[in-house]
C-alpha cells in the first residue's frame, strides 16, 4: 500500500501531532507500507525555519523511518490567528503541485491545519483514490466556541471542514466520543477512532512516592493558549496559598505573557520556564508531585482528550485534571489521579489542600496508569489498528 500523508506538523518538530506520526510512520514502514509525507519545512513552534532549510523546498528527503518527505514553504513567524491561517493555507496550496504527480493508493489528511483538508481532497481526486480525513480535535465545533477573532472567516472555515468531512471516504478521530458525534452528523461516511498514545517503553517510569514536607509541587507542562484556561490553575494556586502549593509552568504560547501578568496581579509566585524535551522533560516530571491538565469549559471539550495525558499516564505521574467528558473518564479509568470540573479553581485548590494536609496522592495506584497505557494506548497497538483501517479503505476503493 502506498500512502500519501498530508500534514502541517511533522518531526523533527516537537508537539503532539509530531509524536503521533513518530509513533505511526515508523511502525507502518516496518510493516511494508510505502509512506510519502508532504508537509511544511520544520518551523513549529517558534515560526522559524531550520538553518539551510529554505533550500529544501519541494525536494524529496528520506526520513528517519525510510519514509519520503516532501517539504513545502511556510509563512515565517505566524503568531496571530490570521497569520497562522495564512501559514496553513500556503502549505496546503503548495502541497497539491508538490504531490500531484506522485503515485499513491490512499490520501490521509490530518487536521489541523484545516486548509490541508482541501488539499488532500484535491490530491485524492487527481489520482482517483480514497481520501481519509483525520480530525485531531473537535472541528468544526471548536470554531464556534474558541472565541476566535473574525467571525465570518471562522464560519467560512467551519463550512469548509464540514464539507470535507461529508465528502471523505473515511473519517478517523482521536476521541471515541467525537467519533459518535460525526457518525450522527455524517451517517453516510464510515467513522473510526484511533486515539493518541505513547510508545510506553520509550517513557521512563516515574512512579509517585509519598509526599514530603512543605508545599506540594504542581506542574503544568505544554502549550499556554486560550484553550487550556491556565488562569484558573493560577487562581487555584492563589486560593490554596503558597504554603500549600508551589506552581511551575513550562512551555509557551500566546497566553504566556497574560499569564505572567495574572500571576503578578494575584501575588502568586509562579515559576515560568520555556519548553523542554528529552531528558529535561522527564526530569521535570520527576521533580513534581502532580501535573495539572486543564481545558476550558467548552462543550466541544467533552469529546476532546489532551494528548499530554498519555505521556503522563505512561510516566506514572499523578494528575490534577480540570476536564470533562471522555478525558475525565480516562483519568478515572487509568487510576492516575483526580479530576475536578473545568474552570473550577476552588475545587482544584481544595484537592491540592487535601493532598498537602493528608500527605497522600489521593488514591493513585503506583504503576496502574502505565499498565493502562500499555493495554489501551501503546503506539504499536494503535498503529496496527490504523493500518488495518487504511488497508480496508483501499480495498473498498473510492466510494464518495
Amino acid at each position: 500500500m502506498k500512502l500519501l500523508l498530508v500534514t502541517h506538523f511533522y518531526p523533527p518538530e516537537i508537539g503532539a501531532p509530531q509524536r503521533r506520526w513518530e509513533g505511526f510512520v515508523g511502525h507502518w514502514t516496518r510493516s511494508g507500507i510505502d509512506v510519502t509525507v508532504v508537509c511544511p519545512l520544520p518551523h513549529y513552534p517558534d515560526g522559524k525555519g531550520r538553518p539551510g532549510s529554505v533550500k529544501a523546498h519541494l525536494r524529496t528527503q528520506t526520513g528517519q523511518y525510510g519514509e519520503r518527505i516532501v517539504r513545502v514553504p511556510f509563512v515565517p513567524n505566524a503568531k496571530s490567528a490570521a497569520a497562522k491561517l495564512a501559514d496553513h493555507t500556503l502549505a496546503a496550496l503548495a502541497s497539491v503541485p508538490a504531490s500531484a504527480l506522485r503515485t499513491f493508493d490512499v490520501v490521509l489528511t490530518s487536521a489541523p491545519g484545516l486548509p490541508s483538508l482541501v488539499a488532500g481532497e484535491m490530491l485524492a481526486k487527481v489520482r482517483n483514490v480514497p481520501h481519509v480525513v483525520e480530525m485531531r480535535d473537535a472541528w468544526p465545533d471548536l470554531l464556534d466556541q474558541a472565541e476566535l477573532p473574525g467571525g465570518r472567516a471562522a464560519r467560512g472555515m467551519a463550512r469548509v471542514v464540514t464539507r470535507a468531512q461529508s465528502r471523505a471516504d473515511r473519517i478517523v478521530t482521536v476521541s471515541a466520543a467525537f467519533a459518535d458525534v460525526l457518525r450522527h452528523r455524517h451517517p453516510a461516511v464510515p467513522v473510526d477512532h484511533v486515539s493518541n498514545g505513547i510508545t510506553v517503553d520509550s517513557v521512563p517510569a516515574i512512579d509517585g512516592s509519598p509526599l514530603g514536607e512543605g508545599p506540594i509541587n504542581a506542574l503544568y507542562l505544554g502549550t499556554m493558549g486560550v484553550s487550556q484556561g491556565l488562569h484558573h490553575v493560577i487562581d487555584a494556586a492563589s486560593i490554596a496559598g503558597s504554603d500549600v502549593v508551589n506552581l511551575t509552568m513550562i512551555g509557551g504560547g500566546n497566553q504566556t505573557e497574560p499569564l505572567r501578568r495574572h500571576a503578578a496581579e494575584l501575588g502568586v509566585p509562579v515559576t515560568f520556564r520555556p519548553q523542554v524535551s528529552g531528558d529535561e522533560l522527564w526530569a521535570a516530571y520527576a521533580s513534581t508531585d502532580t501535573v495539572a491538565v486543564p481545558l476550558r469549559a467548552w462543550p466541544a471539550f467533552d469529546y476532546t482528550v489532551p494528548s499530554k495525558l498519555y505521556e503522563i499516564f505512561a510516566a506514572g505521574v499523578h494528575v490534577s485534571a480540570m476536564l470533562s467528558g471522555e478525558a475525565r473518564e480516562l483519568v478515572h479509568n487509568s487510576q492516575s489521579g483526580f479530576c475536578v470540573p473545568p474552570e473550577q479553581p476552588a475545587a482544584l485548590a481544595a484537592k491540592w489542600t487535601q493532598m498537602h494536609d493528608t500527605r497522600t496522592l489521593l488514591g493513585q495506584v503506583p504503576g496502574a496508569s502505565r499498565d493502562w497505557v500499555r493495554r489501551h494506548a501503546d503506539y504499536e497497538v494503535l498503529a496496527d489498528r490504523y493500518a488495518s483501517i487504511l488497508r480496508e479503505t483501499v480495498d473498498r476503493g473510492k466510494t464518495r
